[in-house]
C-alpha cells in the first residue's frame, strides 16, 4: 500500500470561450477550482444579499426594499380546499 501526502491531483477539462471568460470574472484572484467549487456550494445569503452582490442601481435597491417592508405589513390567512 502506497501512501501518498501532500499530492494533489488535477483534471483537464475543456469548456467553451463563454465559460471560461464567466469563470474568469468571477475568480477575483481565486483559482478555477475554488471558483467552481463557490458555484455548487449552498448559500447562507438572503436574496437581498444575492441582489447586493450584482451592484444594480440605487432606485432598483429601494423598490425592492420597499416591495419586502410592504410584504411584512400583509396578513395571510390559510384557506382550505
Amino acid at each position: 500500500m502506497h501512501t501518498y501526502i501532500g499530492v494533489l491531483l488535477s483534471k483537464i477539462i475543456s469548456v467553451s470561450n463563454e465559460v471560461y471568460g464567466a469563470l474568469k470574472k468571477r475568480k477575483n484572484g481565486k483559482s478555477f477550482s475554488e471558483t467552481i467549487k463557490s458555484l455548487y456550494e449552498k448559500s447562507s445569503k438572503t436574496p437581498l444579499d444575492v441582489i447586493a452582490d450584482w451592484k444594480p442601481n440605487e432606485s432598483f435597491v429601494k423598490s425592492l426594499e420597499n416591495a419586502f417592508e410592504g410584504r411584512k405589513k400583509l396578513r395571510l390567512k390559510r384557506v382550505g380546499f
